[in-house]
């Protein structure tokens, strides 16, 4: 977010982040063994992504570094509570509901998709 914060205009596209978003969801809802280093590389990816996104909308609003650091902050715990729960769920019906999230996600990626290349009202 920092990146983003300091230099204002997109320096990712929306589509890149809406494909990474489709990818690891089906990646969870498929629940195959991906090989660690490749989600950890996507993951990064997508967080950088999405961070430089964040943070160039995150300058035009002039929230300052304590925004940005609460931002962060907050992210942080939230994906560290529930990955945290996740891997420690060994019960069948519990890695189906983790499987149906991913495929939310993966949903959710392709709304963003539709949505980032929509044309402009106006």
């Amino acid at each position: 977010m920092t990146v983003g914060w300091a230099i204002v205009p997109h320096a990712a596209a929306p589509w890149f982040t809406c494909a990474l978003t489709i990818a690891l969801g089906a990646l969870v809802a498929a629940d195959s063994g991906v090989p660690l280093p490749a989600v950890v590389g996507c993951t990064l990816l997508l967080g950088l992504s999405h961070g430089v996104e964040n943070g160039a909308g995150l300058a035009q609003t002039q929230s300052g570094l304590m925004g940005l650091a609460g931002i962060a902050c907050a992210i942080f715990v939230v994906v560290a509570l529930v990955t945290g729960h996740v891997a420690s769920l060994r019960a069948a019906w519990a890695r189906l509901v983790v499987r149906v999230a991913g495929s939310w996600i993966a949903a959710i990626g392709l709304l963003m998709l539709g949505w980032s290349l929509r044309p402009p009202v106006g």
